[in-house]
């Protein structure tokens, strides 16, 4: 699934670029999109990887790579990275917190995995014309990410199953 929704997106803004090609579309439209491609493909290559190391997934031994940095901005740019397909279905996705920057030392690219996993459920499973909130908060030793949306949410039967591995 972590793996599908990269492919998707980079498929999508090939996609996008193709057929806007007919179109006359703006060098900048087409450059970001190619950037999206490019950061979208790294993270799959980075999901491999992880993948291939399945012996310290199991073992519990996988390695954090913390970084400082800006969590409100790295939501701000996986929003930024499905803005397209959440436009496609008339979905707006939104910020909710007070904050203006929350600087701390994370694994970005777990961080956004988890995030890109839930924002891409949030967008495939809400109804068009709606809204998904992202709401950020913090208490003292945590911050506190919400996605908030009207989907269907995941059936009662499957709940205590959600975190088992594979």
């Amino acid at each position: 699934h972590d793996l599908r929704n990269p492919i998707f997106m980079a498929h999508s803004y090939s996609n996008f670029i193709i057929q806007g090609l007919n179109k006359k579309i703006s060098a900048d439209k087409i450059d970001n999109s190619l950037k999206s491609i490019t950061e979208r493909c790294e993270f799959a290559l980075n999901l491999i990887n992880d993948l291939l190391d399945v012996s310290k997934i199991e073992a519990g031994s996988i390695s954090l790579k913390l970084e400082k940095g800006n969590y409100i901005e790295t939501i701000q740019k996986i929003i930024g990275l499905y803005e397209f397909n959440a436009q496609n279905e008339n979905i707006t996705i939104k910020i909710r917190t007070v904050l203006p920057s929350i600087i701390f030392s994370y694994d970005k690219d777990k961080i956004e995995r988890v995030l890109n996993n839930l924002i891409s459920n949030s967008i495939k499973y809400s109804k068009a014309d709606s809204l998904i909130e992202i709401d950020i908060s913090m208490t003292k030793t945590n911050v506190i990410t919400k996605v908030i949306d009207n989907g269907q949410g995941i059936s009662p039967d499957f709940l205590d199953k959600i975190f088992d591995p594979f």
